[in-house]
């Protein structure tokens, strides 16, 4: 008698492929813009003293750095649409009022939304559309930031019983992680402006910096999902009639 069969599949490699690919995309292309393009991406409009690129220009306004960093982009999107997907379905187990199932389906959107604007301001560099590009930037922060809210809500949310030590942990991380990246993400905004408006050395460097502690906190949050799903997932692949059993879903 055939039976439904199943094939392991641990999760821990999709969310390192998802968090990996950018890392490594910013990682390479800040190497190589610093060895190799070091005074084009660091200068400024008005030509003060700057020793880092920005993420546009390390990323954006050169080859090979620029197609090196939408590949990686690329790459990474199918295993975060996926991973989100996954956080939707398993919060939709619990449906405890429409509002909840309503935010929900808030919170995965407003992740493929940042994902897709992502994408958008990868793909078109801030010297070939800055219009889009500017537009796409804004959008991928603003989403990043509430779908961070979200995720924190559905999270303690979905939780009616005691919290299991992890869960805790969580939710711990998640929060810092978020309260961290908003922080540096203001003191990113405030030595941008400062910049503009005054030309003081360095003060860019200062902001440039800070744009890579926001990425790599964002990525930080985005892979403690390991922590929620940890556990292997079972794909079910067909009827397995030759097998006396097949694996279950945990």
């Amino acid at each position: 008698m055939a039976q439904n069969h199943f094939v392991k599949f641990p999760f821990r490699y999709l969310a390192v492929w998802g968090c990996g690919w950018p890392a490594v995309g910013i990682s390479v292309c800040l190497l190589v813009s610093v060895l190799y393009h070091f005074d084009r991406v660091t200068s400024t409009h008005c030509k003060v003293p700057n020793v880092l690129p920005s993420i546009s220009a390390a990323v954006g306004d050169v080859s090979p750095q620029k197609h090196i960093f939408r590949a990686c982009i690329g790459l990474h999107c199918p295993a975060v649409y996926f991973g989100a997907f996954w956080y939707f379905k398993y919060f939709n187990n619990f449906s405890l009022s429409t509002f909840y199932c309503r935010l929900n389906y808030v919170t995965m959107i407003l992740r493929w939304t940042e994902i897709t604007a992502l994408l958008g301001l990868s793909v078109i560099s801030s010297t070939e559309n800055h219009s889009a590009h500017e537009k796409s930037f804004i959008l991928f922060v603003v989403t990043s930031y509430i779908h961070m809210i979200a995720l924190l809500i559905m999270l303690r949310w979905s939780r009616r019983r005691p919290l299991t030590d992890q869960e805790k942990r969580s939710i711990v991380v998640k929060f810092t992680i978020f309260v961290l990246s908003l922080t540096a993400m203001l003191a990113s905004a405030y030595f941008f402006f400062r910049h503009n408006a005054y030309c003081e050395p360095y003060i860019y460097s200062f902001y440039c910096g800070l744009e890579y502690v926001v990425v790599a906190l964002n990525i930080a949050y985005h892979g403690s999902i390991l922590m929620d799903m940890g556990r292997p997932m079972y794909i079910y692949v067909g009827p397995n009639s030759g097998s006396s059993g097949s694996d279950r879903m945990d």
